[in-house]
């Protein structure tokens, strides 16, 4: 069973790092994306979002709400496993 225990380990490294390096994508997509009429702040393109975001909050900006996508990703990745 040890290597059951090593795939599924590089599994849960392989989804833990492609998360945290593709969110900061999606938050900028999700910030473009939100309706300027909700009383956020309104952006005039990709970098312009990515200067107010670095001003406003700093590299932790482009993290936030990271905790509650980890456990959406491993858990959907789990099921998916589970069912596969």
């Amino acid at each position: 069973m040890q290597v059951d225990r090593d795939v599924y380990s590089k599994w849960l490294a392989s989804i833990l790092r492609l998360t945290v390096q593709t969110y900061p994508q999606l938050v900028v997509k999700t910030r473009l994306q939100a309706k300027a009429g909700t009383g956020g702040e309104v952006y005039n393109g990709t970098l312009d979002c990515i200067q107010k975001i670095w001003a406003k909050s700093g590299f932790v900006g482009f993290y936030a709400g990271l905790n509650s996508k980890l456990f959406h990703s491993v858990l959907t990745a789990a099921l998916l496993f589970l069912v596969k």
